[in-house]
This record gives structure tokens, sequence and C-alpha cells, in this order.
């Protein structure tokens, strides 16, 4: 496992300044770093998170802080930011999540409706394991 840009943390970015990050209630308890998907809505509120499962299709962003069930927490939801690899992925291809919040490759021969499951595109080339960045664009 090899950590591919060291300037910043898993769950952080490089361009605070460039990103949107937005407070959000943890559905489940999240680790930081972890990509999150939409886990309910509670009217006159934003979405809860949960960890993301394998190639969902309601990832909203990652999970700058660790948090437990009800607290809230940062989630950036577009920019760049560090996360961990499942799987090889080669950069500047799209990436898709993964089981436990980390990404994946997007599929060589795609399904149909396969483009709802991008999450970003990856700026560096990951081995299996590897933490590197990414660029949101959900």
């Amino acid at each position: 496992m090899a950590d591919l840009f060291p300037a910043c943390a898993v769950g952080e970015t490089p361009f605070p300044e460039q990103a949107l990050i937005i407070p959000m209630k943890c559905g489940a308890s999240v680790t930081k770093g972890q990509v999150v998907k939409f886990s309910a809505h509670t009217s006159g509120e934003i979405c809860s998170v949960e960890p993301a499962t394998a190639a969902c299709l309601n990832a909203v962003g990652v999970a700058m802080k660790s948090g437990s069930a009800g607290e809230t927490i940062p989630v950036i939801i577009k920019g760049i930011v560090k996360v961990t690899a499942a799987a090889a992925i080669t950069g500047g291809t799209r990436v898709i999540c993964a089981a436990n919040g980390q990404i994946d490759t997007y599929p060589a021969s795609p399904a149909a409706g396969d483009d709802r499951k991008v999450i970003g595109t990856a700026l560096q080339t990951f081995a299996n394991g590897d933490t590197g960045l990414i660029e949101l664009h959900k």
C-alpha cells in the first residue's frame, strides 16, 4: 500500500478553497476518508450519510471526519480529495464506489446505467490499497 500524495491525509483536500463541503448527519458510523452514500432524509435537513457500498448509485461525497450515528460531520461533495482504492485504478479513469467506502475502477464493459455509479476521476494511478487523489464530480 503506497501513499501517492503524502501532503495530506485520507479524507482531506489539498485545495480546500476550491471544494464544496457541507455538514451532514451520520446515519451509521463513518470513518474519515470513506466515500459516503445517502442514508435517510429528515424533513428540513440535508440527507444523513453512511459508508458507501460496492457500485452504489447514491454516493454523495467523502467524509472529512469520523463520526458515530447521529453526529454531524463535514462531507466534501465536490473537489479533490484523498481516498483509498480497493483495486488497481489507472490515472485519468472514472471511479465508482467499492465496499467499505473505498473506490474502484469503472468497468471496462459497463452495463446500461453504470454511468450513474461514477463518483469522480482518478488523478493518480492506484494499486489495491493505495491512497491518493480523486476529483469528485458526481
